[in-house]
């Protein structure tokens, strides 16, 4: 009685394909050496500028500033959250990934060398801008104030006293 057993289609064809498949894999290992070394590079470029891969840090951290001279305390989201700020230098600045390299005074606050009314300008702004944002947002409570404040100040032609700051909160 003969038993062999009659060859499969399906294993003829897989073995077919094996060498080519190990050809086409070895081939990619010079490209695989060259992803791991610009990983290496890159994350020693990271640790010699002190910048952080996964910001350790949360909108809700209260950042302690030395500005000019004068403490401030702001939210980090006030500085790095919502339109008009998202995507700045402003908001990368102060996203967590540059805490280390901060120049701090001797209370361990962050040093900002800038005259502090001019930073409190800058502040404001932001978040004059983040309130009219949300109140003229659907649904917003303040919408029909909101929309009546614009409508006076475009009556004015933006030459009030806070008329300036609307136009650039609008801009």
């Amino acid at each position: 009685m003969d038993r062999s057993v009659a060859p499969c289609p399906e294993r003829a064809i897989l073995n077919s394909f094996h060498r080519p498949a190990v050809i086409l894999c070895e081939s990619l290992n010079p490209q695989k050496q060259e992803i791991t070394t610009t990983k290496e590079s890159t994350a020693q470029l990271k640790t010699n500028h002190r910048i952080a891969d996964t910001p350790p840090t949360s909108g809700k951290d209260v950042l302690l500033l030395n500005v000019g001279g004068t403490e401030r305390r702001v939210r980090r989201q006030h500085l790095t959250e919502g339109e008009g700020v998202e995507g700045t230098a402003l908001a990368l600045l102060f996203s967590g990934k540059f805490d280390e390299r901060f120049v701090r005074d001797g209370k361990k606050r962050i040093f900002l060398d800038m005259d502090c009314p001019a930073f409190d300008v800058i502040l404001q702004g932001i978040l004059e801008a983040r309130a009219l944002q949300q109140a003229t947002s659907e649904g917003g409570r303040d919408r029909n104030a909101v929309s009546r404040l614009l409508t006076e100040a475009d009556k004015r032609q933006h030459k009030g006293t806070m008329d300036s700051q609307i136009a650039l909160i609008i801009a």
